[in-house]
């Protein structure tokens, strides 16, 4: 998670980073509006769609990040990254 976490904070993405769906739906909760929720390949669907719709209610979108074998780094550059970007672009043109 360091790896994926460094490269999100050096392009100014603000993480919170958990390892439970427990935990990842408390953690936006705890927020009253977010960007993005970032769900790893191990997460289940079901468990994808509760963090979903918890993460819409935020006004949020949620990004899949199935990492695999691949470099985490790499992979959060290449594939996370630009879902981000993107979310944080649309926000700023709908304001």
């Amino acid at each position: 998670m360091r790896a994926a976490s460094a490269v999100l904070d050096a392009h100014g993405f603000a993480v919170v980073g958990v390892f439970s769906e427990a935990d990842a739906l408390s953690a936006i909760a705890g927020h009253d509006s977010l960007l993005a929720v970032v769900a790893g390949g191990s997460v289940s669907a079901a468990a994808r769609e509760r963090l979903r719709v918890a993460a819409a209610a935020h006004g949020a979108v949620i990004v899949d990040a199935a990492i695999g074998r691949a470099d985490p780094a790499a992979h959060f550059t290449s594939e996370v990254l630009p879902h981000l970007i993107a979310a944080r672009t649309g926000r700023a043109a709908a304001h």
